[in-house]
Protein backbone atom coordinates (compact mmCIF):
# COMPACT_ATOMS: atom_id res chain seq x y z
CA UNK A 1 0.00 0.00 0.00
CA UNK A 2 1.53 3.28 -1.11
CA UNK A 3 0.92 6.46 0.77
CA UNK A 4 2.02 10.03 0.39
CA UNK A 5 3.97 11.56 3.22
CA UNK A 6 2.82 15.08 4.06
CA UNK A 7 5.64 17.55 3.53
CA UNK A 8 5.56 21.29 3.73
CA UNK A 9 8.38 23.54 2.69
CA UNK A 10 9.82 26.23 4.90
CA UNK A 11 9.78 29.86 3.93
CA UNK A 12 13.46 30.64 3.39
CA UNK A 13 12.81 34.35 3.92
CA UNK A 14 10.84 33.73 7.12
CA UNK A 15 13.38 31.36 8.64
CA UNK A 16 16.20 33.71 7.64
CA UNK A 17 14.67 36.67 9.46
CA UNK A 18 13.55 34.63 12.47
CA UNK A 19 16.97 33.06 12.98
CA UNK A 20 18.70 36.42 12.53
CA UNK A 21 16.49 38.12 15.08
CA UNK A 22 16.75 35.28 17.60
CA UNK A 23 20.53 34.91 17.38
CA UNK A 24 21.06 38.67 17.39
CA UNK A 25 18.88 38.94 20.51
CA UNK A 26 20.86 36.16 22.20
CA UNK A 27 24.15 37.90 21.47
CA UNK A 28 22.70 41.22 22.67
CA UNK A 29 21.49 39.61 25.91
CA UNK A 30 24.90 38.01 26.50
CA UNK A 31 26.59 41.35 25.83
CA UNK A 32 24.35 43.20 28.29
CA UNK A 33 25.05 40.56 30.94
CA UNK A 34 28.78 40.73 30.25
CA UNK A 35 28.84 44.49 30.83
CA UNK A 36 27.72 43.65 34.36
CA UNK A 37 30.38 40.95 34.78
CA UNK A 38 28.32 37.83 34.01
CA UNK A 39 29.25 35.46 31.19
CA UNK A 40 32.58 37.06 30.32
CA UNK A 41 34.28 33.78 29.32
CA UNK A 42 31.44 32.99 26.91
CA UNK A 43 31.55 36.53 25.52
CA UNK A 44 35.29 36.21 24.96
CA UNK A 45 34.66 32.99 23.03
CA UNK A 46 32.16 34.76 20.77
CA UNK A 47 34.50 37.76 20.48
CA UNK A 48 36.95 35.44 18.74
CA UNK A 49 34.29 34.96 16.02
CA UNK A 50 32.80 38.46 15.97
CA UNK A 51 35.44 41.21 15.64
CA UNK A 52 34.68 44.20 17.83
CA UNK A 53 32.40 42.32 20.24
CA UNK A 54 33.41 43.43 23.74
CA UNK A 55 31.70 44.39 27.01
CA UNK A 56 31.14 48.04 26.09
CA UNK A 57 28.07 49.78 24.66
CA UNK A 58 29.43 49.99 21.12
CA UNK A 59 31.04 46.56 21.39
CA UNK A 60 27.67 45.01 22.23
CA UNK A 61 26.04 46.81 19.28
CA UNK A 62 28.77 45.55 16.93
CA UNK A 63 28.42 42.01 18.27
CA UNK A 64 24.65 42.16 17.87
CA UNK A 65 24.98 43.18 14.22
CA UNK A 66 27.42 40.30 13.66
CA UNK A 67 24.97 37.97 15.42
CA UNK A 68 22.06 39.05 13.22
CA UNK A 69 24.14 38.51 10.07
CA UNK A 70 25.38 35.13 11.30
CA UNK A 71 21.86 34.05 12.31
CA UNK A 72 20.43 35.09 8.94
CA UNK A 73 23.05 33.09 7.06
CA UNK A 74 22.51 30.02 9.25
CA UNK A 75 18.72 30.29 8.96
CA UNK A 76 18.81 30.65 5.18
CA UNK A 77 21.13 27.66 4.83
CA UNK A 78 18.99 25.56 7.16
CA UNK A 79 15.75 26.36 5.30
CA UNK A 80 17.34 25.83 1.89
CA UNK A 81 18.79 22.45 2.85
CA UNK A 82 15.51 21.40 4.51
CA UNK A 83 13.51 22.32 1.41
CA UNK A 84 15.89 20.49 -0.94
CA UNK A 85 16.49 17.36 1.12
CA UNK A 86 13.33 17.07 3.23
CA UNK A 87 10.96 16.15 0.42
CA UNK A 88 12.93 13.20 -0.88
CA UNK A 89 11.72 9.74 -0.03
CA UNK A 90 14.17 6.99 0.73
Amino acid sequence: MAYSKAYSKLSVKGVTFAAGIMWGAAILFLGVLATRGYGLPLMRAFASLYPGYQPTFFGVIIGTVWGVIDGCIAGALFAWVYNHVGGRES
